[in-house]
């Protein structure tokens, strides 16, 4: 089925940072020089005027959704007075304190899009401004847990977890400008691009009694407090005992946290509380002209509503998990850029409004879809089942679950309370052969059956399969199978992501060499057009690996990556 979007060319160019060919905005700002009245010429400029405004404004509400969103979540937490549970559900602090949930997230919950039921939540929002916070993570053992901490864009700037072997202890978070001595029984420093920061703590749980209460002393060692508040001795909690505050009533769809109505507002406040990120001091500057020229221009505000009104309809088209850019088949898919967008600003935007708060995808991959193996909408009065052949589970080291979500990407009740099935489930039912079956529909598929079933919701849904600690033959998935004749068109920061996409997250040589050698390559192509690179011939581990200059991009060849990857050699620099 084609899709179509209500939204003009210009509208999706301009928010793409897309040339417009010849004959388009171009064409639309040329103006004959043919005698006309003051009143004409006014009319003109007055056009042109609106449409860069509406230019501009596009980019801006890309640009700025996610940190809109953020922004005004911490706002919200400035009305806490303490720890506490948001209509007994959401778990929020004041600005630097951490609150804690102490079994899964309630799906009756409309704060947070596209939640998971296999891990304990918590979260805190910072204002680093005035001084560091203090997280302290007790030793989990085997236990999976990461300490996901996002910039005010959503990126991810850091995540100590389990998979990366990261120490317990006091992890110290400071802001951009921190310039100080950490302390001699702090762990490590996590510096901050932004003084906003959110951080949403992990940690896996198996949805049976035992382990409801095998992870309570666990989770009581989480905190979060300002530097000041440090005496090098933990501060454990006991979550269970938090208050419950009042919460207004939620409507069917996501709390909203951005409002169209007072946007541009909120987007000068966010301009203001952050330092220009590397790269962006001109675009932020232009968002801020033409935002001070809004108020007495009204050519300016025109393009300003404009780009409103397009920007919001361009967002809701990217509400779909399926319009992720990495295709793994049958209509699965997956943003492997996801928490480090670079500069897509739009499909940083879209992850934001249809499931914010993501993991970098060596921490966790999110594979999603909204239709059948057939291509026909997933409908919850349909019946579907998902089989696993023997031996091949979705390849997880920490935890792998299926979920299913409402239209609005939001849990939906069910008779057995169930909304997500994977790993956590200790009495799954493996076939004869040892394959694996999962039963996605509204109504029992039999007792004997009941173990795998995932109740679906009613109308349209969608299902997402998460695999934290996803192995390397997944994340190879996003790239077609004839990647070694072709070359992969990456920026100097996305080099970084493609190979360690490609190839062992966990590879510090490899980042080594890209620090070292590749970075400063790509440096030389971007400042100087035409340059040489100061290396005569690249190479990593004994493979060759081109970087040529095309139409205006560098790009990188590195042919036999995937299956250098693939053989389990170890690498060195």
């Amino acid at each position: 089925m084609k899709l179509s979007l209500p939204i003009s060319r210009l509208a999706l160019a301009v928010a793409l940072g897309m040339p417009l060919g010849a004959g388009s905005l171009l064409a639309a700002q040329t103006v004959e020089r043919t005698p006309a009245s003051a009143t004409a010429s006014a009319s003109v400029a007055e056009k042109a005027q609106e449409e860069q405004a509406y230019q501009v404004g596009m980019q801006a509400y890309t640009w700025g959704w996610p940190a809109v969103s953020l922004h005004n979540r911490r706002l919200a937490m400035r009305q806490v007075p303490k720890p506490g549970l948001l209509g007994g559900i959401l778990p929020v602090a004041p600005i630097n304190r951490l609150s804690m949930l102490t079994d899964y997230l309630d799906a009756g919950q409309r704060y947070v899009l596209t939640p998971n039921q296999d891990v304990v939540y918590g979260q805190t929002f910072l204002d680093l401004s005035k001084e560091p916070v203090i997280v302290q993570v007790p030793d989990f053992g085997s236990r999976y847990w990461v300490l996901h901490c996002m910039d005010a864009y959503t990126e991810v700037f850091a995540a100590p977890s389990s998979r990366i072997h990261s120490k317990a202890g006091f992890y110290m978070v400071v802001g951009p400008d921190w310039q100080g001595e950490k302390p001699a029984n702090v762990v490590d420093v996590l510096r901050a691009p932004t003084n906003l920061a959110w951080l949403v703590p992990r940690i896996f749980m198996d949805d049976t009694a035992a382990d409801r209460e095998a992870i309570q002393p666990l989770v009581n060692q989480m905190n979060a407090y300002p530097l000041s508040a440090f005496d090098g001795k933990a501060k454990p909690v006991n979550w269970r005992e938090l208050p419950k505050f009042p919460a207004p009533a939620q409507g069917k769809g996501e709390v909203r946290w951005v409002k169209d109505e007072n946007f541009w507002a909120d987007l000068a406040a966010v301009l203001a509380e952050n330092k220009p990120r590397p790269g962006e001091v001109g675009l932020t500057e232009s968002f801020r002209r033409v935002l001070e020229q809004a108020g007495n221009n009204p050519a300016v505000q025109r393009g300003l509503d404009r780009a409103l009104a397009d920007g919001s309809r361009l967002l809701d088209a990217g509400f779909s998990y399926s319009i992720q850019p990495n295709k793994f088949g049958n209509h699965w898919a997956a943003d492997l850029t996801a928490g480090a967008f670079g500069t897509d600003y739009l499909r940083r935007a879209w992850v934001a409004k249809a499931y914010i708060a993501t993991n970098k995808p060596d921490d966790a991959l999110y594979i999603g879809t909204d239709y059948d193996g057939q291509g026909m909408r997933l409908q919850g009065q349909q019946r579907y089942s998902l089989t696993f052949p023997a031996g091949q589970l979705p390849p997880a080291n920490a935890f792998w679950s299926l979920s299913s979500y409402d239209g609005e990407h939001f849990f939906e009740p069910n008779p057995i309370n169930r909304f997500s099935i994977g790993t956590k489930n200790k009495d799954l039912k493996k076939n004869p052969d040892g394959s694996l079956t999962l039963y996605v529909q509204q109504q029992s598929p039999g007792a004997d059956k009941e173990a795998n079933w995932l109740p679906s919701p009613k109308g349209d849904f969608s299902l997402l399969l998460r695999l934290y600690g996803p192995g390397e033959q997944v994340v190879c998935l996003g790239y077609s199978d004839d990647f070694h004749e072709e070359v992969a068109a990456i920026s100097d920061t996305g080099a970084y992501r493609a190979l360690f996409q490609l190839g062992r997250p966990e590879h510090e040589a490899v980042g080594r060499w890209i620090g070292a050698v590749l970075v400063p390559t790509l440096h030389d192509y971007h400042r100087v057009p035409d340059a040489a690179p100061h290396r005569d011939a690249l190479s990593y581990a004994g493979r060759r690996i081109g970087v040529v200059r095309w139409q205006g991009e560098v790009w990188v060849a590195w042919r036999d990556l995937p299956a250098f990857m693939a053989s389990g050699k170890e690498v060195s620099a």
